[in-house]
């Protein structure tokens, strides 16, 4: 099952890669889960947070499509010449750049265009009458709607960067089978079921328990 979850990360268009410690052995002695997934399937790997590691997970040398990470030096090591691409993981910019919130005058200009977008969307993708919870609309039209009445709450991020622009930032918890949010990149534990929680806060494991066709690895150093 690994190795079948193994070679389908490694096929995929696209897939994202994280990292994050683990308390593992004697005590302060820790270890580093390393972590591979697409919308489907997560494979993670116990080992260290060197290149050498890295290959030993065995995924990055062979992967071609495009790899979304964080800045992590080895992530963006020579080495991994068969990539098609890479993405900058966007919550970690966000983390990374210290501001308490994206500048106004950066902010507001993009907020006024985001603003009319959604105007002219609506405009051009007319409602089709009839009862809300039963009449099905034109794609698009609901999302809209959305972003057209729930607008502060689409860029709250914007206005302070502590506040994750993605749902991805949690981990799943082997006992209440549910997404235990932890607040911190990095942070692992138990929680109150019992149950124990990898990589809590981190991008480790981005989808929701139940998932059609959800699978993960776990795969020993």
């Amino acid at each position: 099952m690994i190795k079948l979850i193994k070679t389908l990360i490694t096929v995929a268009a696209v897939a994202g890669f994280d990292e994050t410690t683990l308390r593992a052995g004697k005590a302060g002695t820790k270890k580093y889960v390393q972590g591979a997934f697409t919308e489907q399937y997560t494979l993670l790997f116990l080992g260290e947070r060197t290149l050498e590691s890295f290959r030993e997970f065995g995924i990055l040398e062979d992967f071609a499509g495009v790899a979304v990470t964080d800045r992590y030096v080895n992530y963006w090591h020579a080495s991994w010449k068969n990539l098609a691409g890479r993405q900058a993981c966007l919550a970690h910019l966000i983390r990374d750049t210290g501001l308490g919130a994206i500048p106004a005058d950066i902010r507001e200009p993009l907020v006024t265009e985001f603003r009319r977008a959604v105007r002219v969307g609506l405009s051009r993708v007319p409602r089709v009458p009839g009862p809300k919870n039963s009449t099905r609309q034109h794609p698009g039209r609901d999302l809209l709607e959305f972003c057209r009445d729930r607008q502060d709450d689409v860029l709250r991020f914007t206005t302070d960067t502590r506040i994750w622009p993605t749902n991805d930032l949690a981990s799943h918890c082997t006992s209440c089978g549910g997404w235990e949010v932890r607040g911190l990149a990095g942070r692992s534990g138990g929680c109150r079921a019992g149950g124990f929680s990898v990589a809590g806060g981190s991008d480790i494991l981005p989808w929701r328990a139940g998932a059609p066709g959800f699978a993960v690895g776990v795969a020993a150093a």
